[in-house]
């Protein structure tokens, strides 16, 4: 998976990242692996939407009523497989972090071939990186 930052509060360079994901994962677990790939804290509200860009909601995944529960319980119950079928083509699933600092990424598929799990190895795993991560609270920097 490509996972581009867009847009963001404090979003001033280009961020990349490529992660190798299991088909199967849910996203709670693609939430965790991105911030992890941009060493970020997981304190915020996050949501997950299909459209084609960070500014169009053609898809919510899940009901605004929902946040009123627990969405990560929410999102740990859609997996990624399959979240594309029956959609146009040119969509992309867009991630949205801290509705205060709308941290935004746009995820597509990347052009690699599917490929079997390597052995004795944990996914989702960062497989490279391009451009600088972002800094999650640089009032706080040293």
């Amino acid at each position: 998976m490509k996972v581009k930052l867009v847009d963001g509060a404090y979003a001033e360079e280009p961020c990349v990242k490529y992660l190798e994901v299991d088909s199967k994962i849910n996203l709670y677990e693609l939430h965790l692996a991105i911030l992890e790939a941009i060493d970020f804290e997981n304190d915020h509200l996050f949501e997950f939407f299909i459209g084609r860009n960070c500014r169009n909601r053609s898809y919510l995944l899940i009901d605004e009523d929902d946040f009123e529960f627990d969405p990560e319980e929410v999102f740990f119950d859609i997996r990624l497989e399959g979240l594309f079928t029956g959609k146009p083509k040119g969509m992309k699933l867009i991630y949205n972090f801290d509705f205060g600092d709308n941290w935004m990424f746009e995820i597509t598929k990347t052009r690699c071939k599917a490929k079997s799990p390597e052995p004795d190895t944990e996914y989702p795993r960062l497989v490279k990186s391009e451009g600088t991560n972002p800094v999650q609270y640089p009032s706080y920097e040293d």
